[in-house]
Order: C-alpha cells, then sequence, then structure tokens
C-alpha cells in the first residue's frame, strides 16, 4: 500500500515496514517506484496483510467488541 500520512492515520501502520508513506508531491514517484520494484513491494504487502488480519479483520473486531460489552454489564462492573 501506498498512502499518505493522514490516508494511513488510525491505523496501527509503521511507514516502511506495513506500507509506503509518501506526501502529495512525493505520491506519484512512490507509486513509480512500486510498479517498478514488484517483489520488494510483494514483500511490503505481505507483511501489511499479515497485520491487517491481526488486527483489523472481522472476526477479530468482533472479539473485542464481545469483550467490551461482557465487562460492561458484567455484575463487577461499575454502575
Amino acid at each position: 500500500m501506498v498512502a499518505s500520512k493522514v490516508g494511513a492515520e488510525g491505523l496501527l501502520l509503521t511507514p516502511g515496514e506495513d506500507y509506503v508513506q509518501a506526501g502529495e508531491d512525493a505520491m506519484a514517484d512512490a507509486l513509480v517506484h512500486a510498479i517498478r520494484n514488484p517483489a520488494a513491494m510483494q514483500a511490503l504487502a505481505q507483511l501489511g496483510r499479515q497485520l491487517v488480519l491481526e488486527a483489523y479483520d472481522w472476526e477479530v473486531l468482533a472479539k473485542k467488541l464481545e469483550t467490551c460489552w461482557q465487562k460492561c454489564f458484567s455484575s463487577d462492573a461499575p454502575l
């Protein structure tokens, strides 16, 4: 993934590890570099995909939400 800092905001991504960060002035160059270096981008894509599956997959998020609701409605929760 090639994205701006704002485009990746709110995601637990590390520039250079999980995605390529590029500002407006460097976006075209970053995309051209990605097209010309498919092997490097494929490796980056695999790492990024793994992170997304671990942190943002619907199953993962549903479990986190369920845990939150259970804590909210448990008999130990403060009123």
